[in-house]
Order: C-alpha cells, then structure tokens, then sequence
C-alpha cells in the first residue's frame, strides 16, 4: 500500500470518528432516573474515600437530594451535613451523570488547592475514568490539566478553585463548593469571606438558563455560609421512623423532654464507673414511648423521610441530616458518647457540628448572629393540651415605656403561666398604648385562670 493511499485510509478514518462524535453530541439520550443510572454505572471501588465497594448504593438520606439534583426547576441544593454522611457523594454522583450525558460545564471550588488536588486524585478523577469516553480524554496531554478536565468527546468540561482564589472570567452550568463553611476569600471582610466567595459563584451561573449550584459542608456556627444558605431553601430536616406508631422524629437532637420530667429519644445507662452500658442504649419515641434497640436503626431509617419546612420553595432545596441517620457508619455508642463527652467547648462543637449537623454557638464567644427570633423558635415547644389543669398561677410584668412624642406612655407587658413543678407558659406579649388597654390585659383569662399578680416599675 502507497503512502497516499494509507494517509487518504487515515484523513477517511479521522473524518469518521469526527462525525461519530457530532453525531454523539446532536444526538439526545434517553436519561434514566440518576438514583437508578448511579446503582448500575457507578463502581465505589475507585473511590478510595468511600466506606463502600461495589455498584454504588445510596443510604436513604441521600436519595431525595441525588434526584433533587435532577429536578427541572431547581437552581440550588444545599447539604448541611454532619461528618462521614456522604455530602460530596452527591455532588460526584450528579457530576458523573452530567458528564455520561453530555454537556457539562462545571466548576468545583474546595478550601485549598492541596485539598482540591488530593480530592481530585483520589476521587474525581478515578470515578471519571469509569466512563469510558472520559477515560480516552482525560489520558490525553490536553485532558488532564492543572486546573480542569477537558472531556470533548462528551462536550464536557470541569475547572478547579480553591485557596480563596476569587471566581471571574468564568461562567458554569453546574458548580459545587465543597465544604464551604472552610472556603474563605483572600482579603475579605471578616463577617462577609464566605458569602462573598457563595455569591460570586452564583453570579458566574446567571449565564444559563437551566443550571445547578451544590453548596455542602458540615456546620460551624450559624454566620456560616452552609447554615445561612441552608435557612433561605425549603429546609428539610431527616427524620426517621418510628416502627411502632409510624411517627416521625428528626436526627438534629437526642432528647425530646416529656411533660412528666422524663427524656425520649437516645437514652442508655451507665455503669458504676461512670461508663456507657452499650446494649442498654435505646431510642424511645417522643410520640408513643416505644423503644428501639440498635438493630432497628436501619429500618427505621430505611422508612425515614425529609421534612421540609418550606415546602413551596421549589427553586433551592436544602437538607440537613445527623449522624443518628446513618447506623451504617455511626453506631449508637459512638453517638451516646460524644453526648458524654460534650462537658467543654470543644465537645460540644464536636457534637454539634460532626454528629448532629447542626451549627453551634458558645455563649461566650459573643457571637449573636443568630437572631432573637431563630433563637425563640429553637427552644419553642407546644403546649400540652391540659395546661388549663396544670396551671398553679398566672403573673404578668410590665414595663413602662415613655417615647419622645410629647412624653407620650405605653406599656410593654408580658404574661405568664406556671405550674407547680417550675415549668412556665407565656400566656400574652405585646404592647398597651392606654391605662384602658393595659387593664384590658390583665382582666382576661387565660388557659381558664386570671392574673393573680401584677408587677410595674411605676
């Protein structure tokens, strides 16, 4: 064969794979659902930071996000998680799905270049050669660079930030920040280093129409950008299921106290030496008193949901989940003892952050971002339905006020219920413009009880 006729054979060939290619791309694929996609293509094996081998398998919790994920409409997801739950393998999985289908620009931005690197290395990149027509491009010199991933054969492309390196001259359809309570910007303003690095990215995204953006992270405290972020979604809540009643109970707490003085939810025993007797530990239900051993966890998960307090924000939709969620990595006596342990500061972060998934605040750190009004709905529990019955007396306070309009008086009052083991009820709170007013409020009745006692500063 002629030298011609074989560079004629190779120009014929080229030209083929090239329209094979622009056939691939114009062509549309049916998607499966991702949560199905991800069990029969996604092989955990070549991530080396999974816990698990084998077809990928998610845990409950994971499967109402990973098929948010893929909701028309959805602009935002965001996961306030706590530690060893699986936050970015939601964000690998939607990435993988994205790039088997085509078209992918995405943008990662992780706390520092080393981080982002090794994450890369050990994960992002392996899981990526599980697709074959990413694996032929990413083995190219032009496929695997400093600072992205070019797959062309899937007309996908994904670039890397960290280090508080700021986010400009790009645009993306798709964008993570991986645990971004820790992604800082360089120079910035103390109170907004976060934000701003959250809202530069999503500024980058405007440019399309349809598009995704994953802010996940543990919690630090509630100026955190994940708590923030997480507050403005739907702000879903895991609960998981009673397997006597059926009822519901979230993972952000281990106590429930009951109107009789004792505790639901994570409760054990302690031996004469102060230790935690492990097969003592139970999970009795604040609705019907039922007690689960260890061994019901997982199902009770497996029929566990999300409680979204938003339910009508169908654009940014955000979970939270704690470690009681997942008995798969998390036992019950390593949860009960990082309870135990939570007597200082640093055991409480630990607790709070890592196992519960929520920020935390210690009181004096001074931090009061938290708003007087959050801070109310956090201790706010429902009155029990005999409170008339328990009540022992009713007292009200009142503070006189005088404004600077012509010396005009009004009166902030407050009244309150108490019962006889200590436990007080606020009956009434709000402002009286009037001595007529003011009277009014201490004449009604309350839960059938009147005011018994009246205190004023004047």
């Amino acid at each position: 064969m002629s030298l011609e006729q074989i560079l004629s054979d190779t120009d014929e060939k080229i030209v083929q794979m090239a329209q094979h290619q622009l056939l691939r791309l114009l062509t549309p694929k049916e998607r499966k659902p991702i949560v199905e996609w991800c069990r029969e293509n996604v092989d955990m094996s070549y991530d080396i930071t999974s816990s698990s081998n084998g077809l990928f398998k998610p845990y409950p919790y994971q499967i109402e996000p990973l098929e948010t994920a893929e909701t028309p409409g959805v602009q935002e997801l965001t996961l306030m998680w706590g530690q060893r739950l699986g936050k970015s393998t939601i964000w690998k999985m939607d990435m993988l799905y994205r790039v088997a289908y085509g078209g992918l620009s995405g943008l990662i931005v992780y706390p520092s270049l080393e981080l982002g690197a090794k994450t890369n290395e050990d994960t992002v990149k392996p899981l990526l050669c599980t697709l074959k027509d990413a694996r032929r491009d990413l083995a190219l010199r032009s496929g695997k660079r400093k600072t992205s991933y070019h797959m062309p054969s899937l007309g996908s492309v994904i670039y890397f930030l960290g280090g508080g390196a700021q986010v400009i001259s790009m645009t993306a359809n798709w964008a993570v920040l991986d645990e971004c309570d820790f992604v800082k910007l360089q120079k910035a303003q103390a109170e907004s280093e976060n934000v701003n690095q959250l809202k530069a990215v999503r500024l980058r995204m405007k440019t399309f129409k349809e598009h995704l953006l994953i802010p996940c992270s543990s919690p630090s405290n509630y100026s955190g950008p994940i708590y923030k972020n997480w507050s403005s979604g739907s702000r879903g809540e895991w609960h998981m299921r009673c397997l006597h009643c059926g009822r519901l109970s979230p993972v952000k707490q281990l106590a429930f106290p009951q109107a009789d003085g004792s505790f639901a939810g994570l409760q054990w025993e302690k031996d004469q030496n102060g230790n935690i007797i492990e097969d003592s530990i139970r999970w009795i239900c604040p609705v019907c008193k039922y007690s689960h051993c260890y061994a019901d966890a997982f199902e009770m998960n497996e029929q566990g949901a999300y409680e979204h307090q938003d339910k009508g924000n169908k654009r940014h939709r955000s979970f939270q989940c704690g470690a009681l969620g997942n008995p798969w990595i998390w036992t019950w006596r390593e949860i009960a003892q990082a309870q135990e342990d939570a007597i200082d500061p640093d055991g409480k972060k630990f607790l709070c952050n890592s196992v519960l998934g929520t920020p935390y605040k210690h009181v004096r750190e001074g931090d009061v971002s938290i708003s007087i009004e959050d801070a109310i709905k956090e201790k706010r529990r429902d009155y029990p339905d005999d409170l008339g019955e328990r009540l022992s007396i009713v007292v009200a306070g009142i503070d006189q006020q005088k404004s600077d309009l012509a010396g005009l008086k009004y009166y902030v009052v407050a009244v309150r219920g108490w019962d006889e083991e200590g436990n007080s009820y606020l009956m009434h709170q709000g402002t009286a413009n009037s001595l007529e007013a003011l009277a009014a409020i201490l004449d009604a009745t309350y839960y059938g009880h009147r005011v018994s006692l009246a205190l004023i500063d004047q």
